[in-house]
């Protein structure tokens, strides 16, 4: 009698052990429908988004001034859910906050004071780093952020905006000496729209 009492199968031997490499196989056919359901949600993703985009353009997105073209200081200029207006352009500003605490730029500060309204539904973000000035030359320059802190008296332009609210605060522009301003392009943290535009030179 075999160990453990048992007995053999008919025919005088043991049942044979399964071959080495035949044993649970990968299930491919499942990790590639897992794939496509992935990539099947994304791809519903992208249409959605894409759907988004084209509405809240076709609802009045992008820049309008009152004649649907750039606007001057003190005028309002729309881009998304926001309606912008320069308050105020310092140029040649020096330093932002005072020693050991302080700011300097490699050329001047160009300081533009804004004031963004939310015109639509929802909550909206601006934030300073989606500021540029424009030289006359084509030149862009964003927002300085060290001296953003200071003119914001600890913090950067960076706010949450319910609609019907206003939002207001300084942007320092570190430009080189010889370069001259001619406007500022401004839009919603998250905005997809042309940004407003603004001129501010001479």
């Amino acid at each position: 009698m075999p160990p453990g009492g048992g007995y053999p199968p008919p025919g005088g031997g043991y049942a044979p052990y399964p071959p080495q490499g035949q044993g649970k196989q990968t299930p491919w056919g499942k990790i590639i429908g897992i794939g496509c359901a992935v990539l099947a949600v994304l791809a519903i993703l992208v249409v959605v988004g894409c759907s988004v985009l084209v509405n809240r353009l076709a609802d009045g997105g992008g820049v309008s001034g009152a004649d649907g073209g750039p606007v001057g200081i003190g005028e309002p200029a729309t881009s998304g859910g926001f309606e912008f207006t320069v308050t105020r352009v310092e140029d040649g500003v020096d330093t932002f906050g005072e020693p050991p605490f302080s700011s300097e730029p490699e050329g001047r500060y160009v300081v533009v004071s804004v004031e963004a309204r939310n015109t639509g539904n929802e909550p909206e973000y601006f934030a300073s780093t989606d500021a540029r000035v424009i030289d006359t030359e084509g030149r862009e320059y964003s927002a300085d952020e060290s001296a953003s802190v200071l003119a914001e008296e600890g913090g950067t332009l960076f706010e949450e905006v319910n609609p019907g609210s206003t939002a207001e605060g300084k942007i320092p522009f570190d430009l080189p000496r010889g370069a001259d301003p001619e406007k500022v392009e401004l839009s919603g943290w998250t905005s997809f729209e042309d940004p407003a535009v603004i001129l501010i030179g001479d």
